[in-house]
């Protein structure tokens, strides 16, 4: 009875969950309805869909936040924005999986900062979990969905009530809401696909055939020319299947393949002239909007020799305070993304002679030599970042994914097992946002 519930689970998420995550949900939930037979549980769930739709919850609703990768909200602002200038109306936004709503109430609150009225947008939001919609549609939210350090943005389309923070009617009335799986969701007509779409964190929990699905159906509802936002760890996935990354800055954007070469120049232009835009690509409006962290370096008192593959000659350095260290990792981020792979490498390379045990170094080594299609080099490189930092999630994705570049299905497996398992430990207790 209990592999009958799994697989109607993994059917009706989509996802390949793991036994332990299945087990663990299942066995909360008999707790929290006192049933201490599993298979009257199972039989129970099974042919009762109020309770498949909350088990359902209890796996694959997310902690998420408002603002979570603030530049994605500042690029598809801007997308937007050009659009407007160039005519059309209204833009079509797509946030899916949209969770309890942080996501697309915070594209809602960017599109409003950026002075687009709401009747000229239409923002859709989806998720499989009715129970995560429901609570989305209230629009009432804790602290811990505010994360961010600049909260000028909750000042202003919240105000506190009896049970959170309540928001604003509307930015509520902006957004439309309703339940689907991607991996069954029609393709879209002409007319109605979307110009913008975020589709965040989801892939790093499907197998290779269900992600090729998940690429073609999000093809099949983006516009030629429109936007993708994806996950830190999800760019590799998609460009795998038909997308191509987009000059958006630590946005982690991409377009369709095809149209990726016409739609470059304009592109870029639109980021270099946007007038809602910073260099540094957050919204020029205001300080409603948080700023994105910059990702933090992490330490271990483990040491390894860095690799000699990428070194070039440097000069010989003294000890640096962290400081130091700190100040080279933050330009070796913006030579990177400035499109500087070589200065990238060689600052990079530089720290790790001032801290052989930084992973971040490791890390971004790893992703430049993936994108030089040197996989071997790349997964070596990764791994010392995993070796450094054992919850390293972007590192397991992308070893996941080389894993199954390489065809070793159990590698990929593992590593997508041990991302997942990071993934939920941050999120701390499932269901919950």
């Amino acid at each position: 009875m209990m592999l009958a519930l799994s697989n109607r689970l993994r059917l009706e998420t989509g996802m390949k969950l793991a036994h332990d995550a299945i087990e663990h949900a299942v066995r909360r939930r008999m707790r929290e309805v006192g049933e201490a037979n599993l298979n009257a549980y199972a039989l129970h769930a099974l042919n009762d869909e109020g309770e498949m739709s909350i088990l359902v919850d209890q796996i694959v609703v997310p902690e998420t936040w408002f603002f979570r990768d603030a530049d994605a909200f500042s690029a598809a602002a801007n997308f937007v924005a050009q659009l407007m200038r160039n005519g059309r109306r209204p833009a079509r936004l797509l946030s899916i999986p949209c969770a309890t709503g942080e996501e697309p109430y915070s594209m809602a609150i960017a599109l409003a900062e950026a002075g687009i009225a709401p009747g000229e947008v239409i923002l859709e939001a989806i998720d499989v979990s009715r129970g995560a919609l429901e609570r989305a549609r209230l629009g009432v939210y804790q602290r811990n969905a505010f994360r961010t350090s600049d909260l000028g943005f909750r000042d202003k389309y919240f105000h506190r009530g009896d049970h959170g923070y309540e928001l604003h009617q509307e930015i509520r009335a902006a957004v439309r809401f309703r339940c689907a799986n991607l991996l069954t969701l029609e393709a879209s007509a002409p007319g109605e696909q979307f110009d913008v779409i975020f589709c965040r964190n989801l892939l790093i929990y499907f197998d290779e055939a269900a992600q090729r699905n998940a690429a073609a159906r999000l093809k099949s509802l983006l516009r030629d020319d429109g936007l993708l936002l994806s996950g830190y760890a999800e760019t590799n996935a998609f460009i795998q299947h038909g997308f191509a990354a987009a000059p958006y800055p630590r946005a982690f954007a991409l377009t369709k393949a095809a149209a990726s070469t016409a739609n470059a120049n304009a592109n870029a232009n639109t980021s270099a002239n946007a007038p809602l835009a910073t260099a540094s690509g957050h919204l020029q409006r205001k300080r409603a909007l948080p700023p994105a962290s910059p990702p933090h370096a992490p330490r271990s008192p483990q040491i390894l020799q860095p690799p000699t593959m990428l070194q070039t000659p440097q000069p010989a350095m003294a000890s640096q305070p962290d400081g130091g260290l700190k100040a080279i990792l933050r330009q070796a981020r913006e030579t990177a993304d400035a499109g500087d792979r070589q200065g990238a490498e060689r600052l990079y390379q530089r720290c790790l002679q001032l801290a052989p045990d930084c992973a971040e170094a490791y890390f971004m080594l790893g992703l430049l030599l993936e994108r030089q299609h040197d996989a071997r080099a790349a997964a070596e490189h990764l791994r010392r970042a995993v070796y450094l930092e054992p919850d390293h999630y972007e590192a397991l994705c992308h070893l996941a994914l080389l894993a199954e570049q390489d065809g070793d299905a159990d590698a990929a497996r593992q590593f997508r097992q041990r991302a997942a398992r990071v993934f939920e430990r941050r999120s701390g207790t499932r269901g919950k946002s």
